[in-house]
């Protein structure tokens, strides 16, 4: 499964940004999503000189990860990523 599949499978959108000035840098990550580690959540994200690398780097970083969206709302929501993942 890619990660665009899931995507819309769990209907989350994925941010994509470049930074100016930052020798190409792109980075990605779900919007309003946190890893869960342990009691604790964490942002995430990854980077890479391109979008479609940021993305997989993002993939590889989450797989087999829970994923935690609005954690402090009642429409707070959580999913078990992939591990195989791409």
């Amino acid at each position: 499964m890619t990660i665009l599949e899931f995507a819309d499978i769990i209907d989350q959108r994925i941010e994509i940004t470049y930074h100016p000035n930052q020798d190409n840098r792109w980075s990605a990550h779900f919007s309003s999503g946190e890893i869960k580690e342990g009691v604790m959540l964490c942002s995430a994200f990854e980077n890479g000189k391109t979008p479609m690398e940021a993305l997989y780097n993002y993939a590889k970083r989450i797989a087999g990860q829970k994923l935690v969206f609005y954690a402090n709302s009642t429409e707070r929501k959580e999913y078990v990523v992939p591990k195989g993942i791409v």
